[in-house]
């Protein structure tokens, strides 16, 4: 493990675009859907949610002047706003706009994708993650994981 920041798997961004090209490439040769009452209106309403989610955690880790990539090293651990509720805002973010893409479209694929990409960002980024903070930041770091949800 380097010094300065953990190894993670994939970069975040990129797994959830993997994700993502994959539910609608797969979709545009196998188009599966599922119809689910207000499935449009929700998904919008939840895409909106994650975004404001994914943006509160971008905007503190901006204030704590903190790197918002994991490969770059952390300055400070972000422990309030959105991080009092959740410590991956962002991880969360990316989940839940996959999943809200899969209601506003009824595409199944991204729907399934929804839990794969929640593995690779759990296994590949959030637990080398947990393992590099606890490293770094001691005992700081393990009052937040006591404190704090992982996810939700």
């Amino acid at each position: 493990m380097p010094d300065d920041r953990p190894e993670i798997l994939i970069y975040p961004p990129i797994a959830f675009g993997i994700a993502m090209a994959a539910s609608y490439g797969i979709y545009l040769v196998y188009p599966l859907s599922f119809a689910l009452p207000f499935g449009p209106q929700i998904g919008v309403a939840l895409c909106g949610c994650a975004v404001v989610v994914g943006a509160s955690g971008a905007g503190m880790f901006r204030q704590i002047g903190t790197p918002i990539s994991p490969h770059k090293a952390p300055r400070k651990l972000a422990t309030g706003g959105i991080f009092r509720l959740t410590r991956n805002p962002m991880y969360l973010s990316l989940t839940a706009i996959l999943y809200s893409c899969a209601l506003m479209f009824s595409n199944v694929w991204a729907a399934l994708m929804t839990p794969l990409l929640w593995g690779t960002l759990h296994w590949g980024v959030v637990l080398p993650e947990e393992r590099f903070l606890t490293q770094k930041f001691g005992d700081e770091y393990r009052e937040l994981l006591s404190s704090t949800r992982r996810w939700l």
